[in-house]
Parts: structure tokens; sequence; C-alpha cells
């Protein structure tokens, strides 16, 4: 009788005590699926023709989790929460979108997860129209309020506020040097920004509650110290300054204490903007390029990465959104200004907004629940505030 026979005629047991095995001590196979569930949006829910955020219920041991957007190329999450921003500008209104997850567990079982998703119409509203340049204007995190930057009051720049429907504008700031750059707290408390008013940059911060009359002074004279911007979780402020000799992106505490240097490169870094799960920022620098782009800095390893190396092409104002991995940035080609989109774990750029004409669209940012975009257009003759839902 050949081997082969013999192996077949032999009981499992009779096998394993051959190679000196007890059937006790096998661990059993784990053959069980994760849990995994789409939380939102619901299967069938219409969503903004911005975007949404997908987030996404699992079990503890799930290692992974492959999302499948239409027919875009899958991107992998690694880490709970579970959660991404997803795009819907590049889709037509009333486009029917699927979503579909598959998750994985440490013994490699996996859970797919289907949806579908009606996307809506987009509308664009201009909010301003005064005859001077309004720029750069940043949510409220409740989202019912935006600040921005405006020229209308002579040669220099003011912060002015406004509703989110451009309703009840209201200035700032009243000083005769340039006051730029606003940022809000998280808690809706302060405006942070900059201003000359001392001979150079300063980042200064005000309550929202009572005004400049309260105003006070985070950074020190001698020095440029511009683009402030808080931290999601209100435990920072970044900012933008020359003090080594060459821009470098700068941390503070919102008091201006504690001040951590996060860039050391020969280049100048501008427009530092942290993400939503504080592991990261996102920053413009020349670094590697004779133009500008947009770069990622870890705060783990403060290591930095280019997110896109176009050539030909200029990328500044990095703006995250409040609640996931998105950063929408300016991008410039040929003296035309657009707003684009760049995601950390995924590959390609997505353009936002396709103004073909010199006047520009830029400083863009996301509304709190990422349904709405406000930005900065020439469109009209004038640079404006814009929103795009």
């Amino acid at each position: 009788m050949n081997r082969i026979a013999l192996r077949a005629l032999l009981a499992p047991a009779a096998v394993l005590a051959i190679v000196g095995c007890d059937p006790k001590d096998l661990a059993p196979v784990d053959v069980t699926p994760p849990n995994a569930s789409i939380t939102s949006p619901a299967d069938g829910a219409t969503v903004s023709g911005v975007g949404f955020l997908l987030e996404i219920d699992a079990d503890a041991d799930t290692e992974q989790i492959d999302v499948h957007i239409g027919s875009e190329t899958p991107f992998t999450l690694t880490s709970a929460p579970f959660r991404a921003y997803v795009l819907t500008v590049p889709y037509a209104a009333d486009t029917m979108l699927d979503l579909s997850i598959e998750a994985f567990d440490a013994a490699g079982n996996s859970t797919v997860v289907e949806a579908t998703v009606d996307v809506q119409a987009r509308t664009l509203t201009q909010l301003t129209t005064a005859p001077q340049a309004d720029r750069n204007p940043v949510w409220s995190p409740d989202g019912t309020k935006i600040a921005f930057e405006s020229h209308r009051n002579g040669a220099t720049y003011d912060i002015w506020m406004m509703d989110a429907d451009g309703a009840n504008e209201t200035r700032l700031t009243t000083d005769s040097n340039d006051d730029r750059s606003p940022t809000w707290s998280p808690d809706g408390d302060w405006i942070a920004w900059q201003s000359n008013r001392t001979g150079k940059y300063d980042v200064f911060r005000m309550p929202v509650a009572t005004g400049e009359g309260d105003a006070e002074n985070l950074t020190f004279p001698n020095e440029n110290n511009e683009e402030p911007a808080f931290s999601p979780d209100g435990s920072w402020i970044y900012f933008a300054s020359d003090r080594a000799g060459n821009y470098d992106i700068y941390r503070m505490t919102p008091a201006g204490n504690g001040t951590d240097q996060l860039t050391t490169s020969t280049a100048d870094e501008h427009g530092p903007s942290p993400s939503a799960n504080g592991r990261s920022f996102a920053f413009s620098s020349d670094l590697n390029f004779i133009s500008p782009h947009v770069y990622l800095g870890s705060l783990g390893t403060f290591d930095v990465l280019p997110l896109s190396g176009e050539p030909g092409v200029g990328e500044t104002d990095p703006s995250y959104a409040s609640i996931a991995d998105v950063i929408l940035y300016t991008r410039e080609a040929s003296a035309i200004s657009n707003v684009w989109a760049l995601f950390e774990n995924r590959e390609s750029a997505v353009e936002i907004t396709n103004n073909s004409s010199i006047a520009g669209n830029g400083g863009a940012s996301f509304s709190p629940d990422g349904s709405k975009i406000a930005f900065h257009s020439g469109v009209s003759g004038n640079l404006d505030i814009w929103v795009l839902e």
C-alpha cells in the first residue's frame, strides 16, 4: 500500500498521533467575521452635494477597513474611530452613489456592508458685495457665523464677521494697521488673527463677546508671527514665524506660552492647519519645489512629506476640515487659482472650483459638518466671499 493510501485510511486522531500532536492542544480556528456597520449616512439618505462624513462602527479587533466610493480608487482605514470624508462635488445632482466597506479582523475574517446615498443639487451663493476685497473666510464652530478679512475701510485690512447667510456684517477691528487671517477657537469664544500694529506682524486674540478692546498680543515684536490656526481641541495655536531667520511653523498655548518649533528647514513654511485627529498638520512650503506646495507634518516624528508634487503649479492656504482628513487648498496654474482638496490617505487631488479667469478662487474652509465650503472669489470683478453648498 502506498503512503497516500495509508494516510487516507487513518483516522484524524491516528494521523495526529503519528506526528506527535495531541488533538486537545490545537487552538480553535477563528472563522467568525467581525461585526461592522455604516452608522452614517443611513442607506438611502440624501447627502450634501459638497460632501459628508462616512462613519463606521466595528468590533474592537477590527484591524483594517477598505472603503469603496462609487468607481473611485478604494482607500484603507487602519485605526478607530473609523471615519472618512467623502467629497460629492465630482458627482451630478441626484446621483445614486454606492458605498461599501470591507472590515477585516486580526484573523483575516471580513465583513462587507453596502449602502447607497442620493447626492443633492449644489448651490453657489455670493455673500459679500463690497467694492473692496473680502478674503479668507472661516466658519465659527457652530456654523452660524463667518469671520473674514476685508479691505473695505481704507488702505488696510480689518477683521469682520457676518451670519452664515451673509447678513449682519460687523466690523471687529478698527486699527489703522493690517488685521488679517482670522481663526476661531473651538469653543467659539475667541478669534485670533495677525496684525502689524506693533511694527511687525504679531498674533493677537480677542473675546468674540467683547471685541478688540480686550485684545491680547500673544507673540513678541521684532519678528513676524503670522497665520494663526487653533487646533481642534483648543490646546494650541499654530502659526508661522521668521524668528529663526526664515519662516517655520510653531505652536503655542492659547495664552501665548509654551512655544514649540515644528519645522526647521531652510525653506519658508506658511499657512499651518492642524488635523482633526491631532497627529499632523498641513502647511505650504517651497522646500522641494520652485513654487510652494502642500506638505504634511507629523507631530509624532516631526517628519514632513509633500502631499503633492505637480510641477508648474503653486499650492497655498491649506485648511483641514475639523471633522476628518481632508484638506482644502488654493492651487494656482498659469496665473489662475482654484480651490482643490487633498486627503492624507488617498492618491489624487480633487478640483472643487473650476474658474478659468485670472480673477481667481482661494482661501477656502469647510463648514463644521463638512457640508459647505466658504471661499473668496473674484469672478464678479472683485474679491468677495462665496459659499458652495
